[in-house]
């Protein structure tokens, strides 16, 4: 909405208020790679005051360098007094003011959870894996210690339909070895 020179000198006025004797000050800065942006907070009891400008990169190609166009100044007043926030465009001259938004009370919100129920847990979901080993015949000498193949075919079933059975791993069974491995002997 264009603003009319007293409404604009009230705005700011409002937004030198905010800022000129605030009991925070915090100034944040974003850097990413070359490029840096940087916010003010000014807060004062009920009131914040945020200075910012917006900007947004591009690339015309994939790896390419990458382009930052940037936004107008802004200041955006919070006023919980009043219950209003204003929306300055600092290059442009032009203001937007908008009510807060009204957040529930306690009694509001307990309110509304008493109208939707909670829904009703799911119930647990059970498994049932069954592995079927049969001995190959093949052996191999591992570190000492010996190795047996085993095929083996598992069945997977759910009593929930919401869990899909998925594939458990398998590992090689080890005999322990007949004898201790070889210690290491000195040079």
């Amino acid at each position: 909405m264009p603003c009319t020179q007293t409404s604009l000198f009230l705005c700011c006025a409002l937004a030198f208020a905010a800022s000129a004797r605030a009991d925070l000050k915090i100034t944040v800065r974003h850097t990413f790679q070359e490029h840096s942006t940087e916010y003010t907070q000014h807060i004062k009891g009920g009131r914040k005051r945020l200075d910012y400008r917006n900007a947004a990169g591009h690339t015309t190609k994939p790896g390419g360098p990458v382009t930052y166009v940037y936004g107008p100044r802004i200041a955006s007043i919070t006023d919980c007094d009043t219950g209003r926030v204003y929306e300055l465009n600092l290059d442009a001259h032009e203001y937007a003011s908008y009510p807060l938004p009204k957040w529930p009370t306690s009694d509001e919100l307990k309110a509304l959870a008493a109208k939707y129920p909670r829904p009703k847990e799911p119930p647990k979901a059970t498994i049932t894996i069954e592995t079927t080993n049969v001995d190959t015949g093949e052996r191999k000498e591992i570190f000492g210690y010996t190795a047996f193949g085993t095929a083996g075919q598992e069945k997977a079933a759910s009593r929930s339909s919401r869990i899909q059975p998925a594939a458990v791993p398998r590992s090689c069974p080890m005999e322990q070895p007949k004898s201790s491995p070889p210690s290491a002997s000195p040079r």
